[in-house]
């Protein structure tokens, strides 16, 4: 028989519930009752002896939900359910040290005046241990009794001992890391307040005082190697003066829109306060007597929900009333702490060095990290190790990547993908170290003027596994450099052979100074390079390039080329802005578009003047001793004027100058040089020689157009080329010819080869001779006709000859004719050849005349 239901009525229920008196409150050792003025460092007691004012409770199925026993009591309106704790176990743990799970007065116990609960003592309190990995719920029974990955479970008997610390397992040495969850469960309507302890112990007596450092193996703060003790699903009991406020830590994941506490039982007495990781207060509801805050006894409802939470550890500050059992859940499934975890404070920052950079340019960035847990002292900072770093860095726009490393001592890896750089880091950061990874981007040649700012993300997680997020950032500028570029020519009409000076200027409009200015002006066909005058750098004139430099916000420089006209034809001379490190606003370098205003071009249109000549003579037949009249005419066809036009017309020996006439212009004998100056497009001019032939032999006079100041397009003036038509010559006095010859031919016959000619017009002839050369060769031929083949012609009139060669073999041959004048001049024609016998009877030649 219980002896709790043997008491009145009147006192049975809640109140009986909250006035039973906690022996474990007053039976501890006195050591542990001195140790509540010194709080451990780490959070491996639960609850820790700072925390003491308020205790753990496991329930059974049948204890008063009105007690705070919601989950174990099928009034829930879900089940009967079970009570749990989380252990962390760090993967910092020395290797060679076991761990030991010690609990405190785990079974029911009778000593003191009351105890935790009143029974027959038949009822057993079982702890069951499950492996790393075993997840907790959804239900609330969940892990139950044998589930998978149980390690050990042990059921305590109620005992009247005086109450201490059991061993209750160990974890052999390497101990595997990871998070283990402790079950607890009572029987019937029991009540059991107890504790639970982490770490390593040099004996096998719970009892003894833990060795030094005991939960934390190396005595640095934020090494990675510190246990920790989570509350899952637990009762709570405030048995003491309503002064004392139990304070929780709760870890809210980032990027949630909403975060919801709970809490349940606190009868609307007392408050709860939750607290931000930056400090700011929300203020919660303390529930309703078997209530959830906001719900109902089997709905959670409404709870405190906190918008866009700050991610991080929060503080759940619950002040219940004096002997008040209740639930303080926080969010459901997520575990809380008496004492802050061991928490990583990472910093990360980059920065290339550069605040102004300029398109297609190295940045070179170092990305830090740093875990500044240990800088702020206990309570505002509990330093822990950061694990399992990963760093993103998502590329500016406009950036191409190069390369990315992780500096020593760290190691891992880093990729791309997607635009975005992933370090991956091996091993854990301690408190107060840090360490660095580079990262290596190119700036496009098209980069817009603007900020290029560069986002880095670190994330990162405590020992627990739970994530934090810190940010980073360069901003760097693209600062635009508005350059334009005017360009003109001194002389755009000029003359084949001038010098023309183009002048290239340009300015910087900023907002930024220019660097590494460069501007394209490469001379075109029909341009020849004499010299450059450059305001600033130099001029390549094999490139074309002018290499400036520098040019301050509204500075100006030019540059003067010298260029030689070397050809006729138009050329268009472009110079553009070819090169700058600074973006410009409204062009492009290099681009070659004539719109934008880093370009200009300037066309140079040599002058033109098509000039040709003639020459005529007044008699055609004029002797010694007959005056004679030569009619030269130059005209322009343009299409320029043209200017400086001279012609050259000295009188050969056998003229004598008798006097001139000339529409423009002067004409000096002696040098034979008409100046005639300027000439219109389709203007014609004249000049008339008056002379004297004073000799018998012929003499040929010619006139050309010896200098102009323009380009003639086909003929050039002075060169003496009788074939263009800027020449023209006249042969005087133009005397008859010894024969006009009509036909000369040469036919293989029966009996020899049959020479025939024939004469239109004989004067002064004598007689004909032939020649024969069976080599083709003039030299080689020989006279055939012994005598002279008397003329039958007269004057004027003409007549027809033959002669059969009888001496002619079957070879080739070839025949001249030769007339012999009465005065013994010869001339000579021909010749004709006559082909062997079987191919061809024979050829004929027709030879133009020949003068005298």
């Amino acid at each position: 028989m219980r002896t709790l239901r043997t008491l009145p009525a009147a006192v049975v229920g809640r109140r009986t519930y909250a006035t039973l008196a906690w022996g474990l409150a007053f039976v501890l050792p006195l050591a542990l009752v001195l140790a509540l003025v010194f709080p451990p460092a780490h959070a491996t007691e639960a609850p820790p002896l700072a925390a003491f004012d308020y205790v753990l409770e496991t329930f059974g199925p049948n204890f008063p939900i009105s007690q705070g026993a919601w989950y174990s009591n099928p009034a829930n309106g879900i089940g009967v359910g079970y009570y749990y704790l989380d252990i962390a176990i760090p993967c910092g743990w020395p290797a060679d040290k076991p761990i030991a799970i010690d609990l405190f007065s785990p079974e029911l116990t009778r000593s003191g005046a009351s105890d935790e609960a009143r029974s027959n003592g038949s009822m057993a309190t079982v702890f069951e241990l499950y492996q790393p990995g075993t997840p907790v719920g959804p239900g609330i029974a969940e892990p139950g009794p044998g589930a998978p990955g149980s390690l050990r479970q042990t059921s305590y008997q109620p005992s009247g001992a005086q109450a201490n610390w059991r061993r209750f397992y160990t974890i052999a040495a390497p101990a595997a890391c990871g998070t283990y969850v402790l079950r607890s469960e009572a029987g019937d309507d029991d009540g059991n307040v107890w504790r639970v302890r982490v770490g390593f112990d040099n004996d096998n007596n719970p009892n003894n005082t833990p060795p030094a450092r005991y939960d934390n193996p190396d005595g640095v703060a934020g090494t990675g190697d510190e246990p920790v003790i989570g509350v899952l699903q637990s009762g709570f009991k405030h048995p003491r003066n309503p002064n004392s406020c139990l304070t929780l830590f709760e870890y809210v994941s980032p990027g949630q829109s909403q975060v919801v506490f709970h809490n349940f039982d606190m009868e609307s007495s007392g408050t709860v306060m939750y607290i931000s990781p930056n400090g700011q207060s929300f203020p919660g509801t303390a529930s309703a007597r078997i209530r959830w805050n906001n719900g109902t006894l089997t709905d959670r409802g409404l709870g405190d929900p906190i918008a866009n939470p700050e991610p991080g550890w929060w503080k759940i500050i619950t002040c219940a009333g004096s002997d008040t059992h209740f639930v303080q859940e926080g969010q459901q499934g997520v575990p809380a702490y008496f004492q802050q975890p061991p928490t990583p404070r990472m910093l990360v920052s980059k920065d290339d060095g550069r605040v102004d950079v300029n398109p297609n340019e190295l940045l070179d960035y170092t990305i830090q990290f740093t875990n500044t847990a240990n800088l702020a002292p206990f309570p505002l900072a509990v330093p822990g190790a950061a694990q399992r770093l990963v760093i993103a860095d998502t590329l500016p726009p406009h950036t191409i990547f190069q390369s990315c490393a992780i500096d020593a001592p760290y190691s891992g890896s880093c990729t791309l993908s997607a635009g975005v750089v992933t370090y991956t880091l091996n091993g854990k950061v301690n408190a107060g170290a840090g360490g660095s990874v580079r990262l290596a981007l190119l700036t496009a040649p098209d980069i817009p003027p603007g900020p290029v700012r560069n986002d880095v993300t670190l994330s990162y997680r405590d020992d627990l596994g739970n994530l934090f997020l810190a940010n980073g950032s360069d901003i760097d500028a693209i600062t635009a450099a508005d350059l334009s570029l005017t360009k003109t020519v001194d002389q755009p009409r000029p003359n084949v052979g001038d010098l023309v000076t183009f002048v290239i200027g340009v300015h910087n409009d900023g907002p930024a100074v220019a660097t590494d200015v460069a501007v394209s002006d490469l001379l075109p066909d029909g341009l020849a390079f004499v010299s450059s005058t450059p305001g600033a750098g130099f001029y390549d004139e094999a490139t074309g390039t002018w290499a400036i430099g520098s040019i301050p916000v509204g500075g100006d420089l030019q540059l003067a080329l010298v260029a030689r006209v070397a050809g006729a034809a138009a050329v268009t001379n472009l110079a553009q802005v070819s090169a700058a490190d600074q973006p410009d606003p409204d062009s492009a370098p290099g681009n070659s578009n004539p719109a934008e205003d880093d370009q200009a071009s300037v066309t140079v249109t040599p002058q033109v003047a098509d000039l040709s000549l003639t020459k005529s003579a007044s008699n055609s037949l004029a002797r010694n001793g007959d005056p004679l009249v030569y009619t030269i005419t130059v005209m322009n066809q343009g299409p320029d004027a043209a200017t400086g036009v001279a012609v050259a017309d000295l009188l050969p020996d056998g003229l004598q100058y008798q006097g001139a006439q000339l529409s423009q212009g002067s004409y000096e004998p002696a040098s034979g040089t008409w100046a005639i100056g300027p000439l219109a497009v389709g203007q014609r001019a004249t000049l008339t020689l008056n002379v004297l032939v004073t000799t018998d032999n012929k003499v040929t006079n010619t006139a050309q157009v010896s200098a102009a100041a323009q380009f003639d397009p086909d003929s050039t003036p002075g060169n003496s080329n009788p074939a263009e038509d800027d020449q023209a010559s006249v042969t005087t006095p133009i005397a008859p010819t010894a024969i006009t010859l009509s036909s000369f031919t040469a036919v293989r016959k029966p009996g020899g080869v049959l020479v025939e000619w024939a004469t239109s017009s004989e004067v002064q002839s004598w007689a004909f001779a032939i020649y024969r050369s069976a080599d083709g060769l003039r030299a080689h031929a020989t006279r055939i006709t012994a005598e002279p083949i008397l003329a039958k012609g007269h004057g004027q009139g003409g007549a027809s000859y033959s002669w059969l060669d009888q001496a002619a073999d079957a070879a080739p041959a070839s025949y001249w004719l030769v007339e012999i004048e009465h005065s013994g001049t010869t001339h000579e024609y021909g010749p004709v050849v006559v082909m062997p016998i079987g191919m061809a009877v024979g050829q004929q030649l027709f030879v133009p005349v020949a003068a005298r």
